[in-house]
């Protein structure tokens, strides 16, 4: 079943952002460049900031927050938890998600 609604049954909202205008909250943004480029440790910098509440350039001052964590390409003892505790990272408030349980659909 397909649900719909015309645009104006649509309330605005305004953006919330974690770094204006890079990353808004409650959406998906997608960190693409070349190899070595810098995609991991930007996001765990990322990570260990907004785990102390440290200011993005920019940014307010905010309290510190959760963050989950998902790789495909790193590995976490050797790669991820070495780079997070370089760049300063409150241990317990990065989750890391190092399984997924797959789901069979059945028609």
């Amino acid at each position: 079943m397909i649900r719909h609604c015309p645009p104006s049954d649509i309330a605005l909202q305004k953006v919330k952002w974690l770094w204006y205008p890079y990353i808004p909250f409650g959406k998906i943004t997608i960190v693409q460049v070349d190899p070595g480029e810098g995609k991991t440790t930007l996001a765990l910098h990322l990570a260990a900031a907004c785990s102390k509440g440290t200011v993005l350039p920019g940014m307010k001052q905010r309290p510190p927050f959760c963050v989950i964590y998902q790789t495909a390409e790193d590995g976490l003892a050797d790669t991820v938890k070495p780079r997070l505790i370089e760049a300063g990272v409150d241990e317990s408030m990065v989750l890391n998600i190092n399984s997924v349980m797959r789901t069979a659909f059945i028609n």
